[in-house]
């Protein structure tokens, strides 16, 4: 009798314990699409347009977006010579690279939330740049109340140059 309450007990433990997995979620990861760009002409302000992914099951919002470089330093204007800021937009945006303003209704990138799907606008200008592989994306966002962070590599800022 002892047995079969143990193993009774057992079975209940282990059922109580498989069903914690079915409330559970793929925490989930932000990609980006590559853009191809050429040299950028200094001081010219344009606009780098590339859809935005989200694999997780429950919805991304975005605290912050920036381009960084070795060891999470944020780029700045002075040292890096590079201005910048994204935005977030809707699907309907074409990719590619812009050099005006006329992209059409963009959203601020703070609170900006993703389930699925969305486009990244990045408006910059740069002054004597070259490549640097270094260089990366980094995003900080909220998903279920918990802070996360995500750096992404990728060859649209690595290859940021300037005409000489």
């Amino acid at each position: 009798m002892k047995k079969i309450m143990m193993l009774a007990v057992l079975l209940l433990l282990l059922g109580a314990c498989s069903g914690n997995n079915e409330n559970s979620t793929t925490p989930g990861e932000f990609s980006i699409e590559n853009i191809s760009t050429s040299e950028f002409e200094n001081n010219e302000t344009y606009f780098i347009v590339t859809p935005l992914s989200w694999s997780g099951d429950n919805p991304a919002i975005i605290d912050s977006v920036e381009l960084i470089k070795q060891e999470n330093e944020p780029l700045s204007l002075n040292a890096d010579r590079i201005a910048y800021e994204f935005m977030g937009a809707s699907l309907d945006k074409v990719a590619g690279v812009y050099a005006r303003e006329d992209i059409g209704e963009v959203d601020e990138i703070e609170g900006f939330e993703i389930t699925d799907k969305a486009t990244l606008v990045l408006e910059i200008s740069m002054s004597d740049v070259s490549e640097d592989p270094e260089r990366k994306m980094k995003i900080n966002y909220t998903v279920d109340g918990e802070e996360q962070e995500q750096i992404i590599e990728s060859t649209t800022f690595e290859n940021f140059r300037t005409q000489e």
